[in-house]
């Protein structure tokens, strides 16, 4: 059987059995695996970097529910009706209205200001696309929230996906953002030239 990253006392996990039936089968059949260790802090903001493909996601999901990793993540607010909503809800999405950068910022700390434990992972390309700049908007969260910063990559070379150490904070964006950026550099997406 793969060796897959374990759970501690401050990891936030779910116990759906056929879930995470269905998402080691997803890792053995592929090859991918979810390798270290998780954060040992009860909330943090994660950058999930490189983000070059559909599959970023599709492989990261199969991961969480391989480990009964609970992650949250933003989605639209209108996303959260019907049965569409409840799904959304189930997989961790927090709601969001986003016109206002500086009001979704605050929602979004309020939230989980309200959790006991929880990882929220943000792509902070902000698209698929090759991008000049990342989008600030991870660090702002967890300066709101008072929460740390631990990066994850997907990287496709090696088939892993995994968090490294946390972050330090100054406080100053371009500075933390240099440190983000530097601590996911070594890892390559599905396609390297969208990086």
């Amino acid at each position: 059987m793969m060796k897959l990253a374990k759970p501690n006392e401050n990891t936030p996990v779910t116990s759906n059995r056929f879930l995470k039936w269905l998402g080691r089968t997803y890792l053995y059949l592929t090859g991918w695996r979810l390798i270290g260790e998780f954060p040992n802090v009860p909330k943090c903001v994660t950058p999930v970097a490189p983000h070059t493909s559909n599959w970023d996601f599709v492989h990261a999901i199969a991961s969480v529910m391989a480990t009964n990793l609970r992650v949250n993540f933003l989605g639209k607010h209108t996303l959260f009706k019907g049965l569409l909503g409840k799904f959304m809800y189930a997989m961790g999405g927090i709601p969001v209205v986003r016109h206002d950068p500086q009001d979704l910022i605050v929602q979004v700390a309020a939230k989980l200001n309200s959790m006991d434990k929880a990882i929220l992972a943000i792509a902070p390309e902000g698209t698929r696309k090759k991008t000049e700049r990342w989008k600030t908007g991870f660090l702002r969260i967890a300066y709101e929230a008072n929460i740390p910063v631990v990066p994850a990559y997907i990287d496709f070379p090696t088939k892993t996906i995994a968090f490294l150490p946390e972050v330090p904070l100054s406080g100053d964006v371009e500075t933390d953002l240099a440190r983000v950026h530097e601590a996911l550099r070594p890892y390559r997406g599905k396609y390297v030239d969208q990086q």
